[in-house]
């Protein structure tokens, strides 16, 4: 109940009213149980008048009985068993008697002999007890309940009085039989109390009367076993309590008759009062004690609980939820109560100087907090703490930048944080991690891992063990550093690769212009020697191979020229969509029908400054690489347009500056190439041709034109997927008018 709720002020004052009333209770209750004893004993002594007045009653019907069958015995016609006059004498008694059923004289063996009413000759009485007992004890005897045979067939008791012959045995019987209906005539019912009753039954436990009369309790029945083993096992009167057959709790009360003290006896009185009824007039004053105690219970209560609640609960209630709201965060809340109202008001005084503390410290925190965050972030380190006993994670909003997640609500586990790392990584910090709780030795990694946005980063991952089982640390974020490392390392290669190039270049320049000059004497001296020997010479045709050696390797001349920047080279202003549509047929007829070549030309092309004829060759060396790579049917496209690069990029070994540059790009669908060829594909002498087919200066030729022409060459290339190769040209942005195809 609420009004008890001993947690609540109300229900304090309510129980302290409780216990106050409580003696009152104890009173009421003990006086009333005094009250109940008191009134079971009444009732006990009822019960026991009831059965001492039945067994007195019936007391005197036996011997009334017994005296008129001594009286009887003593008349000449009965005592000398006269059969008729007996019969005369018996008729004229039972009428005198109405309450006497009937009365008979029989012969010691029990056959009747005479009667007060009609019977059948040789009626025998033989099986009847008070006629056995008379026989064989030669007293009076009484017998029990019986159903007569003579005259109407009632229910019944009997009685028994031997006559004795002269010489002291039984010449016979005189018997009497009692109206078992006409008993209660002799008894006093005004007196028995409503809802008792009063029995009798006989030595086998057959009741012969109850009254009031009951169907739960007919006449001829016997009584309840455990009551009827109470009464045959007393010797004198008793008093229990128990349920009766009808199931109402009484107070009973039993009595046996016994014709002498030795005997057994022959009737049992017994007398029943509900003790409901008893107790009824105590339990009555008992409820109305107790309503009226719990109605000043009640009263009191209700005056306890409003000067309560105006007291100190409202106060209370309201310093409650001033402390709910502080709880929640809201620590502008304050009670509003006075500081005059005793030690409630003090009480809200201490409150709300704590909100306003509180809000204090908040403040302060919060500044704090935003200072970490700021320090965090602009340093990139994120800061984290791992519980192994309940494996609660919490982290840092910059290591939550740093991972590239969204910042939830509960954190998240350490499993979810460690996805991020996979392999060898995620092995080496779980084995520093686990280290570091058994021995409490510090650990720093720089580890490899993957953001929620799948980027890579480098991660340096701090940790020491602040308790039992607790782990704290911090994440560094030193991809910038790394990538500039990266680059700075691609940069060192780049410039190695660039001055090995250039190394390789004067050196290919020095000797390519020597053997020019040489190759220039051999080919003038061989014109002017087949000029001079008639067309049937012999010796005309090794000159012509001669000649063919040398014009060829004039062009491989030309070729390291061209890679060493030292050819002659005449820059024409060029609109490069002219320039090589003018070129299509020549580089068709170069890669054969059954490769299709597409020319895309872009719009609005920007001029470029550069030798017609390193086009051609630039051209030329592009689609027979592609017409090599291409195993059958296949295609080549060429591409122009005009882009402006914003930022810097890296193409091949070298980095494009941001610019306006003319694009240029051949793609085909061939082999492709993988990152091991890639590498070297500008490399003099590398070729992936057989031996014969290839001199490994093509690529390396081209290398040499674009960079004479200030312009930049960038290759994507995949296995299987072709390759493409893209030229950026500076833009001219002097006058057209010169402009050429």
């Amino acid at each position: 109940m609420i009004l008890l709720r001993p947690r609540s002020i109300s229900g304090v004052l309510n129980l302290l009213i409780l216990i106050a009333v409580l003696p009152i209770v104890g009173i009421i209750i003990h006086s009333s149980i005094e009250q109940q004893q008191h009134h079971i004993k009444d009732a006990e002594r009822e019960v026991m008048l009831i059965t001492r007045s039945m067994t007195e009653v019936l007391s005197n019907i036996t011997d009334s009985i017994k005296q008129t069958l001594i009286t009887l015995a003593s008349i000449e016609a009965i005592g000398t068993v006269q059969v008729d006059a007996a019969s005369a004498v018996i008729r004229s008694i039972c009428a005198q008697n109405p309450r006497i059923l009937s009365m008979s004289l029989t012969s010691p063996e029990g056959t009747v002999l005479a009667a007060s009413k009609p019977f059948a000759p040789g009626l025998s009485l033989a099986d009847r007890k008070h006629v056995q007992q008379a026989v064989a004890t030669g007293r009076f005897s009484v017998g029990e309940y019986i159903v007569t045979r003579i005259g109407e067939t009632r229910a019944s008791f009997s009685y028994a009085y031997p006559i004795h012959a002269p010489d002291g045995s039984v010449a016979a019987v005189l018997t009497a039989v009692l109206y078992l209906d006409s008993v209660s005539g002799f008894l006093d019912l005004s007196s028995l109390p409503e809802g008792s009753f009063m029995a009798l039954t006989d030595h086998q436990g057959l009741r012969i009367l109850y009254y009031p009369p009951s169907e739960t309790n007919p006449i001829g029945a016997k009584i309840r076993a455990p009551a009827w083993e109470i009464a045959r096992n007393t010797n004198g009167a008793l008093l229990f309590r128990q349920q009766g057959s009808d199931g109402v709790e009484r107070i009973f009360a039993v009595e046996p008759l016994r014709l002498a003290p030795d005997e057994a006896p022959y009737l049992y009185a017994w007398a029943g009062i509900p003790e409901k009824l008893v107790l009824a007039p105590v339990n009555r004053t008992l409820s109305r004690n107790l309503l009226l105690a719990g109605l000043v219970t009640l009263l009191a209560m209700a005056a306890a609980r409003l000067l309560g609640d105006l007291a100190f609960v409202k106060p209370i209630r309201r310093l409650v939820a001033v402390t709910g709201r502080l709880a929640d965060g809201n620590l502008t809340a304050r009670s509003g109560l006075r500081s005059g109202n005793g030690e409630i008001g003090v009480l809200a005084a201490a409150f709300d100087r704590m909100g306003d503390s509180l809000q204090q410290n908040r403040d302060r925190l919060q500044q704090q907090q935003i200072h970490l965050e700021e320090a965090q972030r602009i340093a990139h380190i994120g800061s984290w703490e791992w519980n192994s006993a309940t494996d609660s994670f919490t982290c840092s909003k910059e290591l939550y930048h740093i991972l590239a997640r969204e910042q939830s609500a509960p954190p998240p586990p350490l499993a979810s944080c460690l996805e991020h790392f996979t392999g060898e990584s995620l092995e080496q910090l779980r084995t520093a991690m686990d280290y570091a709780l058994a021995t409490g030795n510090d650990f720093e990694l720089e580890l490899p891992c993957v953001r929620a946005d799948a980027t890579p980063c480098w991660l340096v991952i701090r940790g020491e063990k602040s308790g039992e089982t607790t782990l704290r640390g911090t994440v560094l974020d030193i991809s910038a550093r790394k990538q500039a490392e990266s680059e700075r390392q691609t940069l060192q290669e780049q410039l190695l690769h660039a001055q090995k190039l250039e190394s390789i270049g004067r050196l290919a320049g020095g000797v390519a212009h020597d053997f020019n000059n040489m190759l220039g004497v051999i080919l003038g001296y061989t014109e002017l020697s087949l000029d001079k020997l008639p067309h049937t010479d012999p010796v005309r045709g090794h000159l012509q191979e001669v000649q063919t050696a040398a014009s060829r390797s004039r062009d491989l001349v030309s070729k390291l020229l061209a890679f060493a920047r030292r050819q002659t080279a005449t820059p024409h202003l060029l609109d490069l969509n002219q320039t090589v549509s003018s070129l299509l047929t020549m580089l068709q007829r170069m890669i054969g029908e059954e490769i299709e070549l597409v020319f895309k030309p872009g719009a609005q092309l920007w001029p470029v400054v550069i030798d017609p004829g390193q086009v051609d060759q630039l051209l030329a060396n592009f689609c027979v690489n592609a017409r090599d790579a291409i195993s059958g049917s296949g295609q080549i496209t060429i591409e122009t347009a005009s882009v402006t690069v914003l930022e810097p990029r890296l193409c091949g070994p070298e980095i494009c500056p941001p610019g306006d540059y003319v694009q240029l790009r051949i793609s085909d669908t061939g082999c492709g190439m993988d990152p091991d060829t890639l590498r070297q594909i500008f490399d003099p002498f590398f070729t992936t041709k057989a031996v014969g087919k290839g001199t490994g200066l093509g690529l390396s030729t081209v290398f040499g034109i674009i960079k004479q022409n200030n312009g930049f060459i960038d290759v994507a290339s995949t296995p299987a997927h072709g390759t493409i190769f893209t030229i950026f040209l500076p833009r001219n942005r002097e006058k057209t008018d010169d402009l050429r195809t």
